[in-house]
């Protein structure tokens, strides 16, 4: 069992203790000191939503993607061509579950809910 020091030996200050402020660390150096919990959450809330900014932009470029293979297989008769349904290859790049719902979504095969 680790024995604790008493703040004196650690060179921390009682006034430390009574510093509001808050630390983020990253690999014993500070990134960003942070005054109040406050701070600390309003930062914390634009990170999430910048974050979720970013997800959406993602989703939405995935989509634009799947879309447009699925107008190019299409268009240039790459089922004749080739002798492959568009949702074989679609399920190898994105998996089958995926490719089922963005050929519904695209009109390309019914929904079949039983």
């Amino acid at each position: 069992m680790m024995k604790l020091k008493p703040a004196t030996l650690l060179n921390i200050n009682s006034n430390d203790f009574l510093d509001n402020s808050m630390s983020l660390f990253e690999n014993e150096g500070s990134v960003y000191n942070y005054h109040s919990k406050s701070d600390f959450l309003k930062s914390f809330e634009i990170l999430q939503r910048q974050i979720q900014e970013k997800k959406n932009e993602i989703f939405k470029d995935e989509r634009k993607e799947i879309t447009r293979m699925i107008k190019e297989f299409d268009y240039k008769q790459y089922a004749k061509r080739y002798y492959i349904d568009c949702d074989t290859v679609l399920a190898a790049l994105i998996g089958a579950k995926k490719a089922n719902q963005e050929l519904i979504r695209n009109g390309m095969i019914k929904n079949l809910r039983i």
